[in-house]
């Protein structure tokens, strides 16, 4: 509140909201709440990188690259067990236990591995099988490209994720990236990509479709640069 005497002033904070103005004032009253009302929705649904990866054009050039996840199903969140007694979570422990004697046994040394080869069983160690289990470390590699209309709908039966350059990874990221949407929307193409998720993750083949930057009337930016990926099924999968 102003003090006794000051008269009070809109100008202050409440003209940007409500600006006064004698020939439109509802109009653009109106106007003006609607953009702090898209702006607080903006700030509460933050977009969060769900990973940062390196983006393979070929030997000796790459682009850091940021994915997000556009749509994602709504699940029923895992229950959370907790004690009767004093409401403390519960922390579960696995164990291996001997058939025969019931002694406690140790997951690396007593505990070991096998494949089945031939009908006989193949031990392997752990670390084996992790490195049957490693392709690669995670990051996109271009393949190839192809034209746009060549993607069926029936291809598409996974969500896709948003493909953004991220500049404080590599220097001049979205400097190239902005030039292969260009060049790509020019010749109406797709690139296919090798796409690793993670360290321990099967590699798959994904479908980039080139998006570029769109702005408003007031220069508010409504589309962002970069690339919509859409995962490529496998044959056994269609």
């Amino acid at each position: 509140l102003p003090p006794e005497g000051v008269a009070f002033s809109m100008e202050r904070f409440w003209d940007r909201v409500v600006p006064v103005d004698d020939e439109d004032f509802v109009g653009r009253a109106v106007v003006t709440l609607g953009n702090l009302e898209r702006w607080i929705r903006m700030r509460e649904h933050r977009k969060r990188t769900l990973q940062r990866l390196s983006f393979e054009l070929c030997p000796g050039a790459e682009i850091a690259m940021s994915i997000y996840c556009t749509t994602i199903e709504a699940r029923v969140p895992y229950p959370v067990y907790l004690l009767n007694e004093n409401n403390k979570l519960l922390k579960s422990e696995t164990k291996h236990l001997c058939p025969s004697t019931g002694a406690i046994l140790h997951p690396v040394e007593d505990v070991e591995t096998y494949v089945e080869v031939a009908g006989q069983r193949v031990n392997v160690t752990r670390a084996e099988v992790a490195a049957t289990k490693h392709f690669g470390e995670p990051g996109m590699k271009l393949l190839g490209f192809k034209a746009a209309s060549s993607l069926q709908p029936h291809h598409r039966i996974f969500h896709s994720y948003f493909v953004h350059p991220n500049d404080k990874g590599i220097t001049g990221s979205s400097a190239l990236c902005q030039a292969l949407i260009d060049k790509m929307i020019a010749e109406r193409l797709m690139a296919i990509v090798r796409y690793t998720a993670r360290r321990n993750a099967e590699p798959c083949l994904v479908a980039l479709f080139p998006q570029t930057e769109e702005v408003d009337n007031d220069g508010v930016q409504t589309r962002s640069p970069g690339f919509h990926m859409v995962r490529l099924p496998w044959a056994g999968e269609i």
